[in-house]
């Protein structure tokens, strides 16, 4: 009886993944689940000096020698999602940046929990979306890193930092032209006064097709040779409103404000965007002065079918400008400060990168090469970058 017991327990777990993506009918409802699950591991090799010619580690974000290789996973994640009754629901758990020593936590964190109700009304599809989610602005931190053309985001994605936080959006969408409008907490961390109160984050983004007759693409940044024509232009705004922020007994209240636009090209194999975002941080005049900052970005790939070989190849291009603030001529010490750094500090990137897909986004190589020098001093770095990337 035991045997018969644990072979049937067996053969249920083992059925059990198979039943994760069948329509499941109940009654006068149907009910989808899906799980997927997405991994990334990158090996990473750097060199670089700081303003003075010192070696610096741009893998650790200090002076010191850099590892031969550095591996880890950039990116691991588990999405639930589900449908039901007309609505649609995402549970995502993240663990980032992790490595194999451990010196980076490998515990999940709950990155998205977020349900939908889409209304359809003539041409025209009403949604409302509410809970822990990215607001839907500025693509190069909204378009998944299973889709980027670069191991790496584009640089415009340094405003605002990438996060996500509780709230909810209205969003109506055309074949031609699509609007959203987001309200959500801000993004501090914390309180930084009880006796204040924070102000709330707002976005809002439209996009429309510059193409008569053309729809609007899928949010992507590759479309791995897909065959198509499209050509959208982008435009979005973003407010953090009264962040509340304390600096020894001295509380005062300041707000991030961003604007941006961006432009996709795609024909057949060729994909190209071209994206431009400022951001200013405003603080009382009592406290300091406003700090401007801005950052372009110009990408191009062009995927090429190798039939021999079941792959698609897709060599790319891309140049930024990164101006941390523009009022501001203080001396770029390196590339940064912070562990992991995807971009420099102020200065100039230049970027070559090829890219080798078996199955689409869902099985590819990424292999590039960074460059990056200051804006006003002899600091540079130069990283190679390999990353795989798997999801099923």
């Amino acid at each position: 009886m035991r045997r018969s017991t644990l072979k049937f327990a067996t053969t249920a777990l083992a059925l059990a993944p198979l039943a994760w993506s069948i329509p499941v009918t109940l009654a006068d409802t149907t009910s989808k689940l899906d799980v997927g699950v997405m991994m990334q591991t990158r090996a990473e090799h750097n060199w670089a000096e700081d303003n003075k010619g010192n070696t610096f580690d741009v893998n650790r974000g200090s002076l010191g020698e850099a590892d031969p290789v550095d591996f880890y996973g950039r990116r691991a994640r588990l999405n639930i999602s589900g449908e039901k009754d007309g609505w649609k629901g995402l549970i995502t758990l993240a663990a980032d940046n992790t490595d194999p020593t451990g010196a980076k936590s490998r515990t999940p964190e709950l990155l998205y929990l977020w349900a939908e109700k889409s209304i359809k009304t003539g041409d025209f599809t009403h949604i409302l979306h509410v809970g822990l989610d990215q607001a839907n602005a500025q693509p190069a931190y909204r378009t998944s890193s299973a889709l980027l053309l670069f191991p790496t985001t584009r640089a415009t994605a340094l405003f605002p930092a990438p996060t996500s936080a509780y709230g909810l959006r209205y969003q109506v969408n055309h074949s031609q032209f699509q609007f959203s409008a987001d309200v959500q907490n801000n993004r501090d961390q914390g309180r930084a006064d009880n006796t204040e109160s924070n102000g709330l984050f707002y976005a809002t983004r439209a996009v429309a097709s510059l193409l008569p007759g053309v729809a609007v693409p899928k949010l992507t940044e590759s479309f791995a040779g897909e065959s198509g024509l499209a050509l959208t232009l982008g435009l979005d705004g973003t407010l953090d409103h009264a962040y509340v922020k304390k600096s020894g007994t001295t509380v005062y209240t300041s707000s991030y404000g961003t604007m941006g636009a961006d432009v996709v090209f795609h024909m057949d194999a060729l994909t190209a965007i071209a994206d431009y975002r400022v951001q200013t941080y405003f603080v009382p005049t009592t406290v300091g002065n406003n700090t401007t900052s801005y950052a372009l970005a110009l990408q191009a790939g062009y995927a090429i079918p190798v039939p021999a070989a079941g792959i698609v190849v897709e060599p790319a291009l891309r140049g930024s400008v990164i101006d941390n603030n523009i009022d501001d001529e203080a001396i770029v010490t390196a590339y940064s400060s912070k562990a992991e750094a995807e971009h420099g500090n102020s200065g100039y990137e230049g970027e070559v990168g090829l890219n080798v897909y078996f199955n689409g986004h869902k099985n590819k190589i990424q292999l590039a090469y960074q460059r990056w020098e200051s804006e006003n001093s002899n600091a540079n770095a130069n990283i190679l970058r390999l990353q795989h990337q798997f999801s099923f």
